[in-house]
């Protein structure tokens, strides 16, 4: 079952995980009741799950409270969206709470109040961005993996803003104007907002990748040094893309 409406009398949690920070949100209506960001790299896993708990604590809340528990699904980091989905499967399998996910890249275009060709670049690691171009909030072509050079090539055809951790490394062009990293993330009103409009259903949200984890591009080197080929060491790598076919609720 999916629903575009949520419980309007229960708080939402939104979670992101897609980049360098952690982000812990908790609202209900158009109130921020609660946010945090949390600089953690490699720590996600264990730092999570008790935030999330200290957080529904200090507000009188248990997990079966909340109206729904959404996450940013993407693109981003392997594993900051692996863990945050994971946490949010948890939450609404266990709990008995709709889910739901949302885009990286629309946040960040929502935040620029700008009519003109806005484009949106994050880190795709390797010398890639994911890029994608909006026009009044709206996107207005698809979202790609690019080299640096390639879409330097693309900002110097045509005069725009530009937002994004994708921009930090890359020599940009004087078509372009830059907006400062503070728009780099979504806030935490974004992200509330973006939630309250989603699509909530019974089933975890699938992550959005663009391109194989690090770890899958170095598969070789990896194996190598553990003594294994790269077909030995691909037989341990579990396919966790969705989760079985009976999970989700329970029939009513």
């Amino acid at each position: 079952m999916t629903s575009c409406a949520t419980c309007p009398k229960a708080p939402l949690l939104i979670l992101c995980g897609a980049e360098g920070l952690l982000q812990i949100v908790l609202g209900h209506n158009d109130l921020v009741l609660h946010a945090e960001a949390i600089h953690c790299p490699g720590g996600s896993v264990t730092r999570l799950a008790p935030a999330i708990a200290r957080i529904l604590d200090a507000h009188g809340l248990q997990a079966k409270d909340l109206g729904g528990v959404a996450a940013v699904r993407g693109p981003g980091s392997f594993t900051g969206l692996r863990i945050t989905l994971a946490t949010v499967a948890g939450i609404g399998l266990g709990a008995g709470v709709s889910m739901a996910g949302l885009d990286l890249h629309p946040l960040l275009a929502a935040q620029v109040p700008w009519a003109g060709r806005l484009w949106v670049a994050t880190h795709a690691r390797s010398h890639l961005v994911y890029a994608q171009p909006f026009a009044a909030g709206q996107p207005c072509g698809p979202l790609t993996v690019r080299s640096h050079a390639e879409f330097r090539a693309t900002l110097a055809e045509t005069p725009s803003l530009a937002v994004g951790s994708g921009l930090r490394q890359l020599d940009i062009p004087s078509t372009t104007t830059p907006l400062p990293p503070l728009f780099d993330v979504p806030w935490p009103a974004t992200l509330l907002a973006a939630a309250q409009t989603a699509c909530f259903a019974n089933t975890p949200p699938t992550p959005l990748y663009l391109r194989r984890s690090d770890a899958e591009e170095n598969l070789p080197a990896i194996a190598a040094a553990r003594g294994l080929s790269e077909a030995e060491a691909r037989r341990h790598i579990p396919e966790f893309v969705d989760l079985p076919p009976h999970a989700g609720f329970p029939p009513e």
